[in-house]
């Protein structure tokens, strides 16, 4: 089981607020909206055409930067709302920044939400991220609201990463993790399909309820870019 990101699930359980993380001004606000609030507050973001490739990822030629767009562009073409996929790009990321800070340091992050209704939820996500060795790594995965016994906030299933290394160039691994992605936004949406055939304990449909006195889960941090599974969680 690998934590990730998601402002949904176990994140916004109990009484966690913006005064236990020391964000005095907000402290009477959720950390589920402080989070959100940061990250548009912070985090440039827009369709790919703004998305300043160049500057993100200096050391990818010409051609390879030409087949990440082309990709981007299938990620369009591939939306059911028709609408162009939005981005966020963190360039305090742009060099490896070093394992000081928790967490996985994103360069480049898509996410869609395909389902969410009655607490139930279903999403993908591509984020390009760099390793704990400092090498560049695309990773893609659909993830689920976890309804276990014990509160994992969500599951990921049948992830994707490619780290960019040896022959496999950054274009290599974008095109691998989009094409993944853009079969996951085709697919079922029905949060219940992915976990019954993951083997994953059902949702509310099925008759079971969430317990409110579950464990908080992992919190995640609040850093814009900072992805909330740390290395070693691998």
């Amino acid at each position: 089981m690998v934590f990730r990101k998601s402002f949904r699930g176990s994140l916004v359980r109990g009484s966690v607020t913006a005064t236990t993380l020391g964000l005095g001004p907000l402290r009477a606000l959720p950390l589920k909206l402080v989070i959100l609030m940061l990250r548009l507050m912070n985090t440039p973001s827009g369709t790919f055409d703004a998305v300043p490739l160049e500057a993100l990822f200096p050391d990818a030629g010409v051609a390879d930067l030409d087949r990440i767009r082309r990709s981007a562009d299938a990620i369009d073409g591939a939306q059911v709302s028709r609408k162009p996929q939005v981005w966020q790009w963190f360039p305090q990321h742009v060099t490896f920044p070093g394992r000081a800070k928790a967490g996985t340091p994103e360069v480049l992050l898509a996410e869609v939400s395909l389902y969410d209704e009655g607490g139930d939820w279903l999403e993908v996500s591509l984020d390009v991220e760099w390793t704990e060795e400092g090498l560049l790594s695309v990773w893609s995965a659909i993830s689920v609201a976890c309804w276990c016994e014990v509160d994992h906030n969500a599951h990921y299933i049948d992830p994707v990463e490619r780290t960019v290394v040896g022959t496999t160039s950054l274009a290599d691994a974008f095109e691998t993790s989009a094409d993944r992605f853009i079969q996951w936004l085709t697919g079922p949406r029905d949060p219940e399909f992915w976990r019954a055939r993951a083997s994953f304990p059902l949702g509310s449909r099925s008759g079971r309820l969430r317990c409110s006195s579950r464990s908080a889960g992992p919190l995640r941090d609040a850093s814009p870019g900072m992805d909330e599974r740390s290395w070693e969680a691998n």
